[in-house]
């Protein structure tokens, strides 16, 4: 899964197979999900270890 990258702002696409979609701050997406020309706005999401889920 990957997010939107905090130094980019969402987006609209407004062409081609994406027009309509919608890409936000604090959502996930499957990279098939993503247009092709707009990759490099996106960055793995990171999942928590059960480690850090422990510690309080």
């Amino acid at each position: 899964m990957k997010k939107l990258k905090p130094n980019y702002p969402a987006f609209e696409v407004v062409d081609g197979p994406f027009k309509g979609h919608v890409y936000r701050h604090g959502q996930e997406y499957a990279p098939e999900q993503i247009p092709p020309r707009e990759r490099k706005k996106f960055e793995p999401v990171r999942k928590a270890t059960a480690k850090a889920e422990n510690k309080s």
